[in-house]
């Protein structure tokens, strides 16, 4: 486990990133690692949601390139009320750390990394006929795993996607009847989300 915030708190950057975890691992050989944190911890470090979306993007490219690296804890959710906040902008200090606001109200930054910890890719999409075909990828980075069951739905319409396996690609075929689809887990969350773009 680590608390990563090379690019903040340990006031360096994203640059010694890769070259740091490699001198850990080395220290810890045949071992796992877990990001426990990492993010973007306002007012305390400038740049808001902008630099937030920019890091969290680099640094999952980063952890994604270790193979040692078994997966990493965003830090953080929301903003929170803390008597440790530095941010007075209510009648209470918070700490602005999150991808959501205070009221859970989401920043742009919270659809990219729902965006980035997707365990899959959308590779490619073709409509013809009113019928898509459907290309995933099977992510080889954080997050990896082999994905069962899953589902390809477009209102009314659904594919299941039986199994995916990281680095494993599947192409499927789906009537579209609205203006995107979506990857649903089987518990039903949504993993993925494509906009098909007006003509």
């Amino acid at each position: 486990m680590f608390n990563e915030y090379y690019s903040t708190w340990f006031r360096k950057s994203l640059d010694v990133i890769g070259g740091e975890l490699d001198r850990i691992s080395a220290e810890y050989p045949n071992k796992a690692m877990t990001i426990s944190e990492w993010g973007l911890c306002e007012p305390a470090h400038k740049g808001g949601d902008l630099r937030r979306i920019k890091e969290m993007t680099e640094q999952l490219k980063i952890y994604g390139s270790k193979d040692y690296v078994a997966g990493a804890i965003y830090f953080c959710l929301n903003d929170y009320r803390t008597h440790m906040g530095e941010d007075f902008t209510y009648a209470y200090p918070q700490r602005v750390h999150g991808v959501c606001d205070i009221f859970l109200n989401p920043k742009p930054s919270y659809y990219t990394l729902k965006k980035e910890s997707s365990p899959l890719i959308i590779k490619s999409v073709g409509v013809k006929n009113g019928t898509a075909t459907i290309t995933l990828l099977g992510k080889t980075a954080i997050p990896s795993y082999n994905l069962k069951n899953y589902s390809i739905v477009s209102g009314n319409e659904k594919v299941i996607i039986d199994k995916l396996e990281p680095g494993q690609e599947k192409t499927f075929k789906i009537k579209i009847n609205e203006n995107h689809f979506s990857i649903i887990r089987p518990t039903g969350f949504e993993v993925a989300d494509y906009q098909f773009q007006e003509k």
